[in-house]
């Protein structure tokens, strides 16, 4: 992956908050879509599918980027994951309770930096 500025070794506290709660795949109570990366993402499959490609490359050591979102929500991280043989682009808000994700993005990647 090519290096950008801010690029920093996502924390193994968010990982593992967030892995967690993708593992369980709890589309009703833990995990919200926007819809925009919902659309996005039902080319690709399921969102099981999606919880599985990330879950591969969302381990300690990965190289992520530092998001800062207009509402402020929780750390929110983007990072690149593979599916269906394709760069992926992915953007993450762990919510400050820690028990919700937001997938902000799950998309072919436009580019080949965060």
């Amino acid at each position: 992956m090519p290096r950008s500025s801010n690029i920093c070794t996502i924390p193994e506290r968010w990982i593992l908050d967030v892995t967690t709660i993708l593992k369980r795949g709890d589309d009703i109570h833990e995990i919200e879509w926007t819809t925009r990366a919902s659309r996005e993402w039902q080319i690709f499959g399921r969102f099981a599918e999606a919880y599985a490609a990330m879950l591969k490359v969302l381990i300690p050591g990965v190289q992520g980027k530092k998001v800062t979102m207009p509402i402020d929500e929780g750390p929110t991280y983007s990072f690149f994951f593979y599916a269906k043989s394709e760069q992926m682009y992915g953007k993450i808000c762990l919510r400050y309770d820690g028990k919700i994700v937001i997938i902000y993005s799950a998309h072919k990647a436009e580019r080949d930096t965060l």
